[in-house]
């Protein structure tokens, strides 16, 4: 089986990078946040090479791969997302609704975060380190 062709298939009939808001796989499936279910070939999706099954549930469409082949598939799937820079330093592109949790969420980084766009998204960031920040500046009692 071709991990990286049967990755790239998924990519293609789910709506590219412009309908992919996140992934992530458990045990057998692989696991994907669309913008618009609508927009994903779901028969297409059945047809590929490895794909046991397709379903949604949660929010989540699940592409049911099998134990071992989700792991190698999502290791190609995330290279859509996931650029290694020159200096060794990884770009990450993604899609979230901004609110506080996605700011918390990208704050369990710490330093090796580092919000390029939207510029909303990077002041929300600034706002809550800074609050941390002052917390940890007050004498402790």
């Amino acid at each position: 089986m071709d991990y990286r062709k049967t990755a790239e298939e998924i990519y293609e009939k789910v709506g590219k990078k412009e309908n992919l808001i996140s992934a992530a796989h458990c045990a057998t499936r692989l696991r994907l946040v669309l913008a618009d279910n609508a927009r994903c070939d779901v028969k297409a999706v059945e047809e590929i090479d490895g794909v046991k099954g397709v379903f949604s549930a949660s929010g989540q469409l699940q592409i049911i791969l099998g134990t071992g082949i989700v792991n190698k598939v999502y290791d190609e799937f995330q290279e859509k997302y996931i650029k290694k820079l020159d200096d060794g330093t990884l770009e990450v592109t993604f899609r979230y609704q901004l609110s506080d949790w996605t700011v918390l969420y990208l704050l369990s980084f710490g330093e090796y975060v580092e919000i390029i766009e939207p510029v909303e998204a990077r002041n929300m960031l600034k706002e809550k380190a800074q609050k941390i920040l002052a917390l940890y500046q007050r004498p402790f009692c």
